[in-house]
């Protein structure tokens, strides 16, 4: 008989006692009409210390790295590819922290169904390699990416105007961007460190939320949730059995309440065209999840965790088919978790699809990996990888 590691057993243990809550109805959400951004909002966008008039010369000089696609050059070109897919609307999307992991995959999943892109990323060379990357397996796609920091007001306000410029309309706005510290206990964390979770995760995404939802009120109105926001909080359940520091649950337990919060808000304005939902991809294999993480996490990994392209291409197609507010997209289900654990007690044992018993990766034919064992699509310099 199997004897199952403590981690293990406390993990069944778990499932056994935690009844799934009902799952959160898509329900309306909202859209009005923008006249002009509130007085604080345009404050926002000023240098400290300088006079309105020099703000533009810093977006000069910080020059959005617009890596616009072959189908601008060639038209005809875009319109034999596009017509594949012309009983599908192409949807205008713009995806934080998109060059890598979770991001990057739903980017992907996006221009496979022909819709139009925007993506950010921290440093220019890595928006530089994944938009690159992209265009050289969707060659006609209209994919467009600038440097932002999540955590800069002014920077999320630039990301909104440029999406605007570029897309036209934005239908879907994905607060992806996300961070976690060393999995020390907080005590030993860094004051920098909790500052930037904090910062990244919930900062970012408010601010994201914020220049969303100005973005989308002055675009046309519908007395229907047409334009939608995605935060990436904890499922009703995810958190009982993340392994995650505190700062980062603390973080995305916060999420989730900020995506209730925002469209109970949202409602009461009057605002309809407009929905905001929590979108939980579950444990994914990305620099997140395996940061600092031990042989047994790793072969739990292996029956609980998916690749990242495994998750956005179940993800992506609900996240352009959504609609209502308040609504919860989910990849792995409570009921699925207890059975992925109870069926895969010899992956979490002796090693598995993913990683060995020492919690070293298994690699597929073909495919390249970083050293922590995220797999790479594309190269970039040895200082950006875990960027």
């Amino acid at each position: 008989m199997l004897s199952l590691p403590t981690h293990c057993s406390q993990v069944v243990s778990r499932l056994l006692q935690h009844r799934p809550a009902r799952s959160s109805p898509l329900c309306s959400h909202a859209h009005r009409e923008l006249s002009s951004r509130p007085s604080e909002a345009r404050a926002s966008l000023l240098l400290p210390g300088k006079p309105a008039g020099l703000k533009h010369q810093r977006i000069t000089r910080r020059k959005p790295l617009t890596l616009a696609s072959a189908a601008e050059s060639d038209p005809a070109t875009s319109a034999s590819v596009r017509s594949t897919s012309s009983d599908k609307r192409q949807l205008g999307i713009v995806v934080t922290g998109g060059t890598k992991g979770f991001g990057y995959a739903l980017v992907r999943e996006f221009l496979c169904a022909g819709d139009r892109v925007v993506l950010c990323g921290r440093t220019e060379a890595r928006v530089a390699a994944a938009v690159a990357s992209l265009l050289e397996d969707f060659p006609d796609a209209e994919l467009y990416g600038i440097q932002c920091n999540v955590q800069s007001a002014e920077d999320m306000a630039e990301l909104a105007r440029f999406s605007c410029d570029q897309l036209g309309t934005i239908d879907r706005w994905i607060n992806n961007a996300g961070v976690v510290s060393e999995k020390v206990p907080l005590f030993e964390v860094s004051t920098e460190d909790i500052a930037t979770v904090c910062s990244t995760n919930v900062l970012g995404s408010m601010l994201g939320c914020r220049e969303a939802i100005l973005t989308m009120r002055a675009q046309a109105d519908s007395p229907v949730p047409v334009y939608h926001v995605f935060n990436f909080g904890f499922s009703a359940w995810g958190a009982l059995f993340s392994s995650s520091t505190c700062s980062h649950k603390a973080t995305k337990k916060a999420l989730a309440q900020l995506t209730t919060s925002l469209s109970e808000e949202l409602t009461k304005a009057g605002v309809t065209s407009v929905g905001v939902h929590n979108l939980s991809p579950g444990m994914v294999v990305t620099d997140l999840l395996l940061k600092g993480s031990t042989p047994v996490a790793r072969r739990f990994f292996n029956v609980l965790a998916e690749e990242a392209e495994t998750v956005a291409a179940t993800l992506a197609p609900q996240v352009r088919q959504v609609s209502g507010t308040n609504g919860s997209l989910e990849y792995l289900s409570l009921p699925d978790a207890f059975r992925r654990v109870v069926t895969g007690v010899p992956q979490i044992i002796n090693g598995g699809r993913f990683f060995d018993k020492e919690g070293n990766r298994v690699p597929e034919r073909g495919a390249k990996y970083q050293e922590n064992g995220v797999r790479k699509w594309y190269e970039v310099p040895a200082e950006e990888e875990l960027v």
